[in-house]
C-alpha cells in the first residue's frame, strides 16, 4: 500500500514539474501585460471565426486582479474570456472553463479551445 502511494506521489510530481515546464514561457507577459497564452488563444480564436466569416466583437482588453480579453461572437451566442492562465466560453448548452491545470502543456489546450469553438460553430450551423 505504502508502495503504491509513494509510486502515484512521484507520478504526481513529475506531471507537475512537467507541466510547470511546459508553461513557464506561455505565462510570461509582454509589454501590453498580456500572456503568451492570451496571444496565441486570441490569435487561434480569430483566426477559427475568420474562416467561418464570424469575428469577435467588442473586444476589451481590462485589468483589475490580472488582464484579461473579453468579447463576443454575436451570431454565435457566444461570449469569450480569456485569462492569464484559462479561457472560457459561454455559449448556451456548451460552456467551456478550461484552466491551465487542466492540460499539461499549452499546447494541448489550444487544441481543447479550437475543438470547443469548432463545436460550437458546427452546432450553431447545424441548427440553421
Amino acid at each position: 500500500m505504502l508502495r503504491r502511494f509513494r509510486s502515484r506521489r512521484r507520478k504526481v510530481q513529475q506531471w507537475n514539474a512537467e507541466h510547470c515546464s511546459a508553461w513557464a514561457h506561455a505565462l510570461e507577459k509582454n509589454d501590453a501585460g498580456l500572456t503568451n497564452y492570451q496571444v496565441n488563444v486570441e490569435s487561434i480564436i480569430e483566426a477559427i471565426l475568420a474562416e467561418n466569416n464570424l469575428r469577435l466583437s467588442d473586444r476589451v482588453i481590462e485589468s483589475g486582479i490580472e488582464v484579461y480579453i473579453s468579447g463576443k461572437v454575436p451570431k454565435l451566442d457566444a461570449e469569450i474570456w480569456i485569462y492569464e492562465d484559462q479561457t472560457d466560453i459561454k455559449n448556451p448548452g456548451l460552456d467551456l472553463r478550461l484552466e491551465c491545470w487542466d492540460t499539461k502543456t499549452p499546447q494541448e489546450h489550444y487544441v481543447i479551445v479550437a475543438e470547443h469553438l469548432t463545436g460550437i460553430i458546427k452546432s450553431d450551423a447545424d441548427a440553421t
